[in-house]
């Protein structure tokens, strides 16, 4: 049955997986053009069109060729590919089988600060991981903040893939499109990231509130968070259902949760103005509301800018580990 269900969704599927490219289009941000290719000869991998992940698995070998191999390489790769001295402004990277995901991350920081010390600092560049694994713990111990700062110094975009049998998602990182990490690189915000910064002005009184409903026809499903990061609680109000019963609980904020929050909303901090809205009108969406740092931000769901879903990763992700 399921080999019947892989070879409906594969039928139109001549390069790119059609996933894949929806995102895209959806998104309105290409990649560039001889990662494009690259991806498509990855996608080509195997015959008779074989599953998405087991296409990725044969590209992912050391070494592996893919494409017709002809001409001067114009694209750096991992571990796949002919290795070359040149620094490119264009890399992919592909973690698959037993390959470790740590294994892909590292190459990649050692990829971003080959192109910061070879490459034009303005010059736009890209790194594209494709990966059958994930693991966000890992990734936000070790790569997130790094990742960051050769984003925003050195107009690194940065995007990463998952590969399924069935298709390919997007897993989010930082932006959607080079045009917000050109718009967060004109915000001048400093690079080199410190939480204490972020730590200290979370402590020093300024009101720290979070908010979100789900639209007009959940015109009660409401909820709000008043944080209090000197006495390290969170007061909690939800109206959730079709009568408008609210309902108060006060929560502990755990140190290590509050440290991750610091290291996420250091961006905002270094944001220039104080009010922030956002400009698209959207029929009966979820609305977010924020105050942090002595800044007020109001946005859709999803946001037109890079600070709202910086906001809205660090306030969710704080809000699930409250106790």
């Amino acid at each position: 049955m399921k080999e019947d269900i892989l070879r409906e969704l594969y039928r139109h599927d001549e390069s790119l997986p059609d996933s894949m490219l929806t995102i895209m289009r959806r998104e309105e941000q290409m990649l560039p053009e001889a990662t494009m290719g690259t991806l498509a000869d990855i996608f080509r991998c195997g015959e008779d069109r074989p599953a998405y992940s087991r296409r990725l698995a044969l590209a992912g070998k050391d070494g592996a060729r893919i494409g017709d191999g002809d001409g001067e390489p114009c694209i750096n790769t991992y571990p796949f590919g002919v290795p070359c001295d040149t620094v490119f402004p264009e890399f992919v990277g592909v973690c698959a089988g037993q390959r470790r995901l740590e294994d892909v991350l590292d190459r990649t920081l050692e990829q971003c600060e080959r192109m910061s010390q070879a490459l034009d600092t303005e010059l736009p560049k890209t790194v594209t991981i494709l990966t059958d694994k994930w693991h966000d713990p890992k990734f936000r111990k070790k790569y997130d903040l790094p990742l960051l700062r050769y984003a925003l110094r050195y107009n690194i975009f940065i995007t990463f893939w998952l590969v399924t049998d069935y298709g390919v998602t997007r897993i989010p990182f930082m932006v959607r499109r080079r045009d917000d990490l050109m718009w967060l690189r004109s915000q001048n915000i400093s690079v080199e990231i410190d939480p204490k910064i972020a730590r200290a002005s979370l402590l020093d009184g300024n009101p720290c509130t979070y908010s979100w409903n789900a639209g007009t026809w959940r015109q009660f499903d409401q909820h709000h968070y008043d944080f209090d990061f000197e006495k390290r609680t969170c007061l909690c109000c939800d109206t959730d259902g079709r009568l408008p019963t609210l309902h108060r609980t006060v929560k502990r904020i755990p140190a290590a949760a509050m440290d991750r929050f610091a290291q996420t909303v250091q961006p905002i901090l270094e944001l220039p103005e104080d009010k922030y809205k956002d400009r698209r009108s959207i029929l009966d969406s979820e609305v977010q509301q924020a105050s942090i740092f002595g800044k007020h931000f109001w946005w859709w769901l999803d946001g037109d800018r890079p600070c709202y879903r910086i906001l809205t990763r660090a306030f969710r992700d704080l809000i699930n580990a409250l106790k």
